[in-house]
Protein backbone atom coordinates (compact mmCIF):
# COMPACT_ATOMS: atom_id res chain seq x y z
CA UNK A 1 0.00 0.00 0.00
CA UNK A 2 1.45 3.38 -1.00
CA UNK A 3 0.09 6.79 -0.15
CA UNK A 4 1.07 10.35 -1.08
CA UNK A 5 0.84 13.17 1.46
CA UNK A 6 1.45 16.80 0.49
CA UNK A 7 2.33 19.79 2.62
CA UNK A 8 3.08 23.31 1.42
CA UNK A 9 6.78 22.60 0.76
CA UNK A 10 7.13 18.80 0.75
CA UNK A 11 5.67 15.63 -0.69
CA UNK A 12 5.81 12.36 1.23
CA UNK A 13 5.61 8.99 -0.50
CA UNK A 14 4.56 6.57 2.23
CA UNK A 15 4.54 2.80 2.04
CA UNK A 16 3.33 0.00 4.24
CA UNK A 17 5.61 -3.05 4.20
CA UNK A 18 5.44 -6.41 5.90
CA UNK A 19 8.47 -7.35 7.95
CA UNK A 20 9.66 -10.48 9.68
CA UNK A 21 8.22 -9.47 13.07
CA UNK A 22 5.29 -7.26 12.08
CA UNK A 23 5.15 -4.38 9.66
CA UNK A 24 6.92 -1.15 8.77
CA UNK A 25 6.02 2.30 7.56
CA UNK A 26 8.52 3.85 5.15
CA UNK A 27 8.36 7.50 4.14
CA UNK A 28 10.37 9.14 1.38
CA UNK A 29 10.44 12.91 1.72
CA UNK A 30 10.69 15.05 -1.43
CA UNK A 31 10.79 18.76 -2.17
CA UNK A 32 7.73 20.10 -3.97
CA UNK A 33 9.68 19.87 -7.27
CA UNK A 34 10.50 16.17 -6.78
CA UNK A 35 14.03 16.16 -5.32
CA UNK A 36 14.35 13.37 -2.73
CA UNK A 37 15.60 14.63 0.62
CA UNK A 38 15.53 11.67 2.98
CA UNK A 39 13.89 8.37 3.89
CA UNK A 40 12.62 7.30 7.30
CA UNK A 41 11.41 3.90 8.49
CA UNK A 42 9.45 2.84 11.55
CA UNK A 43 9.01 -0.83 12.48
CA UNK A 44 5.99 -1.99 14.45
CA UNK A 45 5.16 -5.35 16.01
CA UNK A 46 1.39 -5.19 16.08
CA UNK A 47 -0.12 -1.69 15.78
CA UNK A 48 0.64 2.00 15.96
CA UNK A 49 -0.79 4.77 18.10
CA UNK A 50 -0.65 7.45 15.44
CA UNK A 51 -3.38 10.00 14.93
CA UNK A 52 -3.26 9.27 11.21
CA UNK A 53 -1.43 6.65 9.17
CA UNK A 54 2.28 7.35 8.58
CA UNK A 55 2.33 10.34 10.97
CA UNK A 56 5.29 9.11 13.02
CA UNK A 57 7.47 8.20 10.08
CA UNK A 58 6.79 11.50 8.27
CA UNK A 59 7.66 13.47 11.41
CA UNK A 60 10.79 11.38 11.79
CA UNK A 61 11.86 12.22 8.22
CA UNK A 62 11.39 15.95 8.84
CA UNK A 63 13.26 15.80 12.17
CA UNK A 64 16.09 13.97 10.42
CA UNK A 65 16.33 16.74 7.81
CA UNK A 66 16.30 19.48 10.47
CA UNK A 67 19.08 17.70 12.39
CA UNK A 68 21.13 17.26 9.23
CA UNK A 69 20.69 20.92 8.26
CA UNK A 70 21.51 22.05 11.80
CA UNK A 71 24.74 20.05 11.73
CA UNK A 72 25.74 21.43 8.33
CA UNK A 73 24.91 25.01 9.31
CA UNK A 74 26.65 24.65 12.70
CA UNK A 75 29.87 23.63 10.94
CA UNK A 76 29.49 26.46 8.43
CA UNK A 77 28.79 28.95 11.24
CA UNK A 78 31.88 27.82 13.17
CA UNK A 79 34.03 28.10 10.05
CA UNK A 80 32.75 31.53 9.04
CA UNK A 81 33.05 32.95 12.55
CA UNK A 82 36.34 31.23 13.49
CA UNK A 83 34.66 29.43 16.40
CA UNK A 84 36.13 26.29 17.96
CA UNK A 85 33.77 26.03 20.92
CA UNK A 86 30.14 27.08 21.08
CA UNK A 87 29.92 29.49 24.01
CA UNK A 88 26.56 30.83 25.20
CA UNK A 89 27.03 33.93 23.03
CA UNK A 90 27.89 31.82 19.96
CA UNK A 91 24.93 29.50 20.65
CA UNK A 92 22.61 32.51 20.75
CA UNK A 93 24.06 33.84 17.48
CA UNK A 94 23.72 30.41 15.89
CA UNK A 95 20.14 30.05 17.11
CA UNK A 96 19.29 33.39 15.48
CA UNK A 97 21.11 32.27 12.32
CA UNK A 98 18.91 29.14 12.19
CA UNK A 99 15.73 31.11 12.79
CA UNK A 100 16.62 33.39 9.88
CA UNK A 101 17.48 30.47 7.56
CA UNK A 102 14.89 29.78 4.87
CA UNK A 103 15.58 26.02 4.62
CA UNK A 104 15.14 25.45 8.34
CA UNK A 105 11.94 27.54 8.37
CA UNK A 106 10.53 25.45 5.52
CA UNK A 107 11.07 22.20 7.44
CA UNK A 108 9.63 23.67 10.62
CA UNK A 109 6.58 24.76 8.63
CA UNK A 110 6.15 21.18 7.44
CA UNK A 111 6.31 19.94 11.04
CA UNK A 112 3.66 22.49 11.99
CA UNK A 113 1.46 21.35 9.13
CA UNK A 114 1.74 17.73 10.26
CA UNK A 115 0.67 18.83 13.75
CA UNK A 116 -2.22 20.86 12.31
CA UNK A 117 -3.34 17.82 10.35
CA UNK A 118 -3.35 15.84 13.59
CA UNK A 119 -5.49 18.50 15.30
CA UNK A 120 -7.89 18.64 12.35
CA UNK A 121 -8.37 14.89 12.55
CA UNK A 122 -9.13 15.16 16.28
CA UNK A 123 -11.66 17.89 15.56
CA UNK A 124 -9.82 20.65 17.55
Amino acid sequence: MAEMFKTTHHIFHNEFKNSRNGFAHVSNMFTSDGYELTTARANYINRTWERFTFQSVMRSAVHEMVEELTSIFRNRFKEEHGVNRMTRKNKDLFKQFLEDNKDVRIHRTTLSELELTEKELRGN
